[in-house]
């Protein structure tokens, strides 16, 4: 074997070790919270730390033909919770297993499951933020934003912070 294929080799080993070892050092802690026949919702602890002094809860999986929590948001929760020592994730994740490819039946489902298991957990927990994440079909909606359905003044607030300090769009819904 050459010297080349030596070196591209043991670098193929290592980047994934790197992967392998970045899943094994994140991994959280989780439990279904609520399961019926709508579907179940696992709640997944990402505490990467003793000295965690923020708690951000974030929702996914609530529409079940969205396809941004099927991997990209807990692989964010994930890798945020252990490059950001003092926060800890809490990611619920809710898996729609009835009609989950019917789109107004799906949506309900999932609201159904959020509404019935998450929203009380919550309460209980009282975190410092709540993200319930979201994609859109193509040509709905222009790119990333936030909304902010409620319009109470520390959501609003937040918003526009987030928004002018990194450019996602805001969605500011009328009083």
């Amino acid at each position: 074997m050459g010297k080349r294929i030596k070196i591209i080799v043991i670098s193929l080993i290592i980047i994934f070790a790197a992967i392998l070892g970045f899943f094994i050092l994140t991994e959280g802690s989780s439990e279904v919270i609520g399961e019926n026949e709508l579907g179940l919702v696992t709640k997944v602890n990402y505490p990467h730390s003793d000295n965690a002094t923020v708690q951000i809860a974030v929702v996914s999986g609530m529409h079940s033909r969205e396809n941004l929590h099927k991997f990209i948001l807990p692989l964010v929760c994930r890798a945020f919770a252990f490059t950001h020592g003092d926060v800890e994730i809490v990611n619920y994740c809710v898996k729609v297993t009835d009609s989950p490819e019917k789109f107004e039946k799906g949506r309900a489902n999932g609201e159904s499951l959020v509404h019935d298991y998450v929203v009380g957990d919550v309460a209980k927990s009282d975190p410092d933020l709540v993200i319930i994440g979201h994609d859109h079909e193509p040509g709905y909606g222009e790119g990333y934003y936030i909304a902010t359905p409620t319009m109470d003044n520390a959501s609003v607030e937040l918003a526009e912070e987030v928004t002018g300090d990194i450019g996602f769009n805001y969605y500011k819904r009328n009083k």
